[in-house]
């Protein structure tokens, strides 16, 4: 529960097209998204399943419509923010974290 909730509190805290303060509170709100949303038994546990799209959605990825073709993840990704991340399939789709 905290890794649904927790990081989408923090997130109401801060903008996608600001700059913010190094080492300032919106510094720390960004770094303390990070570290909740990044679960390595959870990454252990569905990365390499098919099951790590619903868990990547959950988190809050933006996940749009991707077919899943097998492990496409793996065990060791990671994000700053979830929020601010995007996949989507074929060969037109963005991919990656902004």
């Amino acid at each position: 529960m905290g890794i649904y909730a927790i990081p989408r509190l923090l997130n109401l805290l801060l903008n996608e097209d600001k700059t913010y303060v190094m080492y300032g509170f919106h510094y720390w709100v960004y770094r303390a998204i990070a570290v909740t949303s990044n679960s390595r038994i959870y990454n252990l546990l569905f990365g390499d399943s098919s099951y790590i799209i619903f868990y990547l959605n959950l988190i809050g990825w933006n996940l749009n419509t991707v077919v899943q073709t097998g492990s496409n993840f793996g065990t060791n990704q990671k994000h700053e923010n979830p929020f601010l991340c995007e996949v989507g399939s074929g060969p037109w789709s963005r991919t990656g974290c902004r």
